[in-house]
C-alpha cells in the first residue's frame, strides 16, 4: 500500500500523463489546421477532434496537478475521503488501486464542459474564451470521436484552435504548463490574423445585416422572469427586438449601509436578430460591436433562488 509521498507521485504522475497527451493532441491538431486551411485538403473533423480532445485532457492536467478530486466524476466516498481527509486516511487507502483504475478508464472523469468551468476558476481572465465555447467544442469533440461532423463552419475550427493556444500561453506564462510546447511561426501568424480579423468580422456583420434590415412591425419582446439564458436587447441595425444570450449568475452587492444583499447578473455572450439577420457569435464581437455584456436582473433574484434550490 502507497504512503502519502507516493500519492504525491501518483497525482504528479497522472497530471504530467494528462498534460503530455493535451499538448500533443493540441499539436497535432494545430499542425493540421495550418495545412487544411486551403479547404481542398480538408478533413476538419480530424482537426477539430485533435484540438479539442488537446484542451480537456490539458485542463485536466492542470487541474489534476491541484487535486484529483477536480477531474473526477462523482468519486467513490472512500475515494473522496481519501483525497481530502489527510495523512491519517491516506494510509489507510489502496493508492495503487486507485492508479490502476485512473489509467484503464474505470474511474468516470469530468466532461469538457464541466472542466472548463473548474478551470476558469483558476484563470478568470480566459473565462470569456472558454466558457463561451465549452458547450459546442464539447458536441464537436463527440461527433469527432463517435460519429461524423454533419457540417463544416471554419469560424469553428478557428475558434477552437484560438482556444488551444490562448489555453497553452496562459499555463506557460503562469510556469504551469509542465510539458513543452513550441509555437511556431504559423502558430503566431495565426493568432495575430485571427485577433486582427475580429474586428473586420463585425463589420462584416453589420453590412451585411443592414442589406437585409427591414422594418416590419414587430412586438415588444420582455424577458420572461423563469426564462435566464436570454435577455431582451433591441437590434442595432434595425431597431427589431431580439436576443441576447447567456448565463444568469448569482452575484452579491452592498446596500447603502454597506450589507451585502442577494442579487443576479446577465452576463451576455452571443446576440442574434431575426430581423436582419445580424449574429455576434462571442463576447469580444459583442464588445467590439457595441454591446453591454453585464445587466442587472437582481430584481428577480428571489424566482431564481426557488428555481435553483440547490445553490448553496
Amino acid at each position: 500500500m502507497m504512503d502519502q509521498k507516493s500519492l504525491a507521485d501518483v497525482q504528479n504522475s497522472l497530471s504530467v500523463g494528462l498534460m503530455r497527451g493535451g499538448v500533443d493532441f493540441i499539436r497535432t491538431g494545430l499542425d493540421l489546421f495550418h495545412l487544411y486551411r486551403d479547404p481542398e485538403y480538408a478533413n476538419h473533423q480530424v482537426v477539430m477532434g485533435n484540438i479539442t480532445i488537446g484542451i480537456e485532457l490539458l485542463m485536466k492536467g492542470f487541474l489534476a496537478r491541484k487535486n484529483l478530486l477536480l477531474v473526477l466524476e462523482n468519486p467513490s466516498p472512500e475515494t473522496l475521503t481519501a483525497l481530502a481527509g489527510g495523512e491519517i486516511v491516506n494510509r489507510g487507502f489502496n493508492w495503487r488501486r486507485f492508479e490502476i483504475e485512473f489509467l484503464t478508464g474505470r474511474l468516470k472523469l469530468r466532461d469538457l464542459e464541466a472542466t472548463t468551468k473548474s478551470f476558469c476558476l483558476f484563470y478568470p481572465d480566459v473565462r470569456e474564451y472558454l466558457e463561451r465555447h465549452a458547450k459546442r467544442m464539447t458536441a464537436l469533440r463527440n461527433l469527432c470521436v463517435h460519429s461524423v461532423m454533419p457540417s463544416y463552419d471554419k469560424y469553428e475550427t478557428e475558434i477552437a484552435s484560438f482556444v488551444a493556444l490562448t489555453l497553452v500561453r496562459t499555463l506557460k506564462s503562469s510556469k504551469s504548463l509542465v510539458s513543452p510546447f513550441i509555437e511556431d511561426d504559423a502558430d503566431r501568424g495565426f493568432m495575430k490574423e485571427f485577433q486582427e480579423t475580429r474586428l473586420t468580422r463585425v463589420r462584416q456583420a453589420f453590412d451585411e445585416a443592414k442589406k437585409r434590415a427591414h422594418k416590419p412591425e414587430y412586438p415588444e419582446i420582455a424577458v420572461d422572469e423563469c426564462d435566464w439564458d436570454r435577455y431582451p436587447e433591441l437590434c442595432p441595425v434595425c431597431d427589431s427586438p431580439a436576443w441576447l444570450t447567456g448565463e444568469t449568475e448569482f452575484a452579491a452587492y452592498e446596500d447603502e449601509d454597506g450589507v451585502a444583499q442577494p442579487g443576479l447578473d446577465f452576463v451576455a455572450k452571443s446576440f442574434e436578430c431575426q430581423c436582419c439577420g445580424l449574429v455576434l457569435k462571442d463576447p469580444v464581437l459583442l464588445r467590439l460591436g457595441g454591446f453591454l455584456d453585464h445587466f442587472d436582473r437582481s430584481e428577480d433574484v428571489d424566482k431564481w433562488l426557488a428555481d435553483h434550490e440547490s445553490y448553496p
